[in-house]
């Protein structure tokens, strides 16, 4: 399956691969990309997923794993730094200072998906779905060595981050009636 969006906001595709492994257990993997119009996202994001399917049409489970772009999520511990100061030209005997960053750990997180999904058939139109998923940023850092990052303060040690960032669940079920068209 092959996909494209157009929006106001950028544009974007997918493209999906599925495959029937044996009687009512189907496999399948692909990816999303998106890119904006406007210069506001740094770089192309994207998403890239493998599914595991079991049952029949009205009657299923799905599991889904996936992950995202990463992004950049600031400074993390400074390991070498250079000072100067200078005099305030309008306030003799105050300085300011300025540091020149060398060692520091680049902070990353990736979103890391699961999706639980299922659809039991409850009668001649009418199907019982639930569509769940938890989404888990993964956090790491990367050791960059030999920078030339000025700055005029020193960052605080970023590593205990906001919990409310590390992730979040989404729980959803209904009901999906098909309405039969007349005529």
């Amino acid at each position: 399956t092959i996909g494209g969006l157009l929006s106001l906001a950028g544009a974007g595709g997918s493209v999906k691969i599925g495959k029937q492994l044996a009687p009512n257990t189907y496999a399948s993997f692909g990816g999303i990309g998106f890119m904006d119009y406007y210069g506001n996202l740094d770089r192309p994001i994207g998403l890239v997923f493998a599914n595991m399917t079991w049952g029949t049409e009205d009657r299923n489970i799905t599991v889904n794993l996936g992950t995202g772009t990463k992004f950049e999520d600031g400074i993390g511990a400074v390991y070498a730094y250079t000072t100067d100061s200078t005099e305030y030209s309008w306030s003799p005997g105050q300085y300011y200072y300025s540091y020149t960053i060398t060692e520091y750990d680049q902070e990353w997180v990736r979103p890391l998906l699961v999706n639980i999904s299922g659809m039991n058939r409850i009668s001649e139109n009418r199907w019982f779905i639930t569509e769940n998923y938890w989404v888990r940023n993964l956090r790491y850092a990367t050791r960059m060595t030999g920078a030339n990052l000025a700055v005029g303060y020193l960052p605080s040690n970023t590593t205990n981050f906001n919990a409310q960032s590390e992730g979040f669940a989404i729980l959803s079920m209904g009901i999906r009636n098909l309405s039969t068209r007349n005529g």
